[in-house]
């Protein structure tokens, strides 16, 4: 299901006074767990769209400034914090028959490539891994600001990334077409320039 995920592109040669890789330095990133959404979406019968989301991931970026086709992200989610808001269906999502969490905790998105697609925008192919399968997912990712933070005074970048999956090739075809096979993923995140390595769980 996910669309993993994974995670961003971050790597947009930009054009714009908001949207421009020239005003960060190169390095790496990661996520700020206060401002960061993966969330997606599917058909339940042709009568709505239900959203779900995972509350736990990170996100790690290795940031080349000058020529973001030479950048890297990998995503990290807690398969076990997915939530719908509807207490029965996260306990049969957590289950064996769906994402199994106990067994496979983690869902991963790791990139292979970013190929650049306008001066804001950049398609990111990389490898999801859900429940031991591993198949290509290329996201298209939008920067949003690059820049110091206000706040925290540290470079910043955020970006916005989306992609269409079929649940059905990582084994997570429960009730298809009924409830359907295209999964809408949908990606909101700020990241911050840190001191020390990008790489998660470092």
């Amino acid at each position: 299901m996910l669309k993993t995920l994974t995670l961003f592109a971050l790597l947009l040669a930009a054009g714009g006074a908001l949207a421009d890789l020239s005003k960060v330095p190169s390095g790496n990133y990661r996520l700020d767990k206060n401002h960061g959404y993966i969330t997606f979406s599917y058909a339940h019968m042709g009568f709505s769209h239900p959203f779900v989301h995972w509350r736990d991931f990170d996100v790690a970026l290795t940031l080349d400034a000058n020529d973001a086709a030479r950048s890297s992200v990998t995503v990290s989610i807690q398969s076990q914090s997915i939530e719908t808001g509807v207490e029965e269906l996260d306990k049969r999502l957590r289950g064996a028959s769906y994402f199994n969490v106990k067994k496979f905790p983690e869902i991963r998105f790791v990139s292979r490539s970013i190929r650049m697609s306008g001066t804001d925008r950049a398609q990111i192919t990389g490898d999801l891994t859900i429940k031991d399968v591993t198949r290509p997912v290329t996201l298209e990712a939008r920067l949003n600001k690059a820049g110091r933070h206000p706040l925290s005074r540290r470079p910043a970048i955020g970006i916005s990334a989306t992609a269409t999956l079929r649940r059905s090739e990582w084994g997570l075809k429960q009730y298809v077409p009924m409830v359907s096979d295209e999964v809408q993923l949908m990606i909101e995140t700020e990241l911050v320039r840190t001191r020390g390595k990008a790489a998660i769980g470092a």
